[in-house]
């Protein structure tokens, strides 16, 4: 009984819909862990196929595993109910139709390691519908940053399926369901945001990404979609308005790359017409923007040199709003 009752280590969160082909795979390779002070939590997204059935087997057979059913709401739904049920110290963050190989939990076979960071950060392998890894994202070696140099290039993924956080740091900051794209973006900038501990880097690359036609956790980014980007950064610009009163350079520029980057690509798939409309509107809000953010600012010059001042459409503008109290500190 008194086991059943200790607090695992770590929480694996794994949502649940249309995997029916490949669950097997992803639970098996997690229960083979040499590290085994873990809970799994399988949340059933309301999947049409027999992936619920699999899920409350693979429980019967395994205490480690609890099951959770619900009606489908989509992935930051389902990610969201692992959350809220969640014991361990840190969560980590499995899709489905992925996998991961021996060694992804080895890291808190040292406790050491882990006393003066609360996100651990690793690489991944993704691998084609063949089952052939074709890329692989890893760090050369092991070290502990400052959470702000997480910014920088090369070192931030988007995916959450990289990191391990320590659950006090997740505190009460969950998904956004209503981004279909950019989920995970901004909720684990919203995460690093809070930590004033060093992010770990470690040099694992465990996880298997794997990427096939049929999975609904990996899309492909295109203009539509890119839409999504720029209303979680509108929602990190609040947030960042509401909790946290002086950034660094390093996360100023990464917000306003992130910001250039998604824009241009959404401001690509207007017609002529659109892009006139947005231009002749851009012309206000860069001058506008020249009084708030003195040129011999960075992030000020970063904004100038192109048109993402722009806005696209409403809620884009109430962004900017959000960008102007930041940049004007």
């Amino acid at each position: 009984m008194q086991m059943e009752n200790k607090r695992p280590t770590v929480s694996v969160i794994v949502p649940v819909y249309r995997a029916e082909e490949y669950l097997n795979r992803c639970v098996d390779s997690i229960l083979a862990q040499t590290f085994t002070d873990f809970e799994v939590i399988l949340v059933d997204d309301g999947s049409p196929d027999h992936c619920g059935e699999i899920c409350d087997d693979y429980a019967s057979r395994d205490p480690r595993i609890r099951v959770f059913h619900k009606e489908n709401g989509g992935v930051s739904s389902a990610r969201n109910m692992g959350l809220n049920h969640a014991r361990g110290e840190w969560i980590a963050f499995v899709d489905a139709d992925d996998w991961v190989g021996d060694g992804y939990l080895d890291v808190f076979h040292d406790t050491a390691i882990l006393l003066n960071t609360d996100i651990i950060h690793f690489g991944f392998q993704i691998e084609n519908a063949h089952g052939r890894v074709y890329k692989q994202y890893a760090f050369p070696k092991t070290v502990s940053i400052p959470a702000s140099a997480l910014f920088k290039k090369g070192v931030f993924s988007s995916c959450t399926i990289s990191y391990f956080f320590r659950t006090a740091c997740v505190g009460c900051i969950r998904f956004n369901k209503n981004l279909h794209y950019s989920e995970d973006r901004e909720f684990i900038i919203k995460v690093v945001l809070g930590t004033y501990s060093p992010v770990l880097l470690t040099t694992n690359t465990a996880y298997f990404y794997a990427y096939h036609p049929t999975s609904t956790t990996k899309r492909r980014r295109n203009a539509e979609n890119s839409l999504d980007d720029l209303v979680a950064l509108e929602n990190v610009c609040r947030h960042i308005c509401q909790n946290h009163t002086q950034l660094d350079n390093n996360t100023l520029h990464f917000i306003c790359h992130l910001f250039t980057d998604s824009f241009f690509l959404v401001y690509s798939s207007l017609s002529y017409r659109e892009r006139r409309a947005v231009k002749a509107r851009a012309q206000y809000k860069i001058s506008h923007i020249k009084t708030l953010c003195p040129t011999t600012k960075p992030v000020g010059q970063l904004f100038l040199l192109s048109p993402i001042a722009v806005t696209f459409k409403e809620r884009i503008y109430t962004t900017l709003r959000h960008f102007y109290h930041i940049l004007s500190k």
